[in-house]
């Protein structure tokens, strides 16, 4: 079934209360897990492990929305624009409430924002991006884990940058086996095309985050 629908999974995209997901938890432990595309990926698995384990999880994804509570993000899409504000309208409510979540997971396609190639910031209500992309994106991942922290969430895991590939690794993998090919080198890329991504978004959390290891 959907992750959306299973009793251990609250989707805060698909609810309009103003409490939203309050009370589904009954008693366990609350994950949030924010992000774009990517944290949207992860839920699945967070699904089963929520099913399996004595968790539930606040699930607050949506595709362009990066991991920052209060940015403003230009996205040409106006539809992912309207989703993306109004699922954060629906976490900040939700890490506003009584019961707030004892972890949260930060997963997002980082080098795609705030880099000035892609999706660009801003502050909360900005009209145009701000002319600083890098300090941006700090200021308000900052802020974003600043925010979280305040509102009682103990531990805050961010999920850097993972390879980006090319095609679909379950089709790849498919296709590579029957067609008698090394799947790793039909499917796979090569760690130095990866590295740039990964070295960016390490200084870029860096900056966000003074002594990161």
């Amino acid at each position: 079934s959907r992750p959306s629908d299973l009793p251990a999974i609250c989707n805060l995209a698909a609810v309009t209360a103003d409490a939203p997901c309050a009370g589904f938890a009954n008693g366990r432990d609350r994950i949030l897990l924010f992000g774009d595309s990517h944290a949207a990926a992860l839920r699945d698995a967070l699904a089963v492990f929520a099913e399996t384990g004595d968790v539930s999880v606040a699930s607050a994804v949506s595709g362009g929305c990066v991991s920052l509570l209060q940015a403003t993000i230009f996205l040409e899409d106006a539809v992912l624009r309207e989703r993306c504000i109004t699922l954060k309208s629906q976490l900040k409510r939700f890490i506003a409430g009584e019961d707030p979540a004892a972890a949260a997971l930060l997963f997002s396609r980082w080098p795609n924002y705030g880099t000035g190639r892609d999706y660009r910031l801003g502050p909360a209500a900005a009209t145009v991006p701000a002319t600083d992309q890098e300090a941006i994106f700090a200021s308000e991942l900052a802020a974003t884990i600043r925010t979280l922290q305040e509102r009682g969430v103990r531990r805050i895991l961010i999920i850097g940058a993972v390879p980006l590939f090319k095609r679909a690794a379950p089709n790849c993998r498919l296709l590579a086996d029957r067609n008698g090919m090394d799947a790793a080198q039909a499917c796979g890329i090569d760690a130095i095309d990866a590295e740039p991504a990964r070295l960016l978004t390490n200084t870029r959390m860096e900056k966000a985050m003074p002594g990161l290891a």
